[in-house]
């Protein structure tokens, strides 16, 4: 499982790539790719039974974004 951290640092990425509007990028799969890793990541939480605060956070955050593209 990977850190909270590299998820931030994901979700980050994903904002900025969508602020400059590079269009040779296809954003939105990358966002559905990103959200797709969380999900997973929030599924492992539970059965571990770890927090999923901050995954829960970051997964709002990029229906946020794709919402606003």
């Amino acid at each position: 499982m990977k850190s909270t951290e590299s998820y931030y640092r994901l979700v980050i990425d994903l904002y900025r790539e969508a602020i400059k509007g590079d269009q040779e990028m296809n954003i939105k799969e990358r966002i559905y790719e990103a959200r797709r890793q969380l999900s997973m990541a929030i599924t492992t939480a539970h059965v571990l039974n770890n927090t999923d605060k901050d995954l829960i956070t970051l997964k709002s955050d990029l229906e946020y974004l794709e919402g606003c593209i």
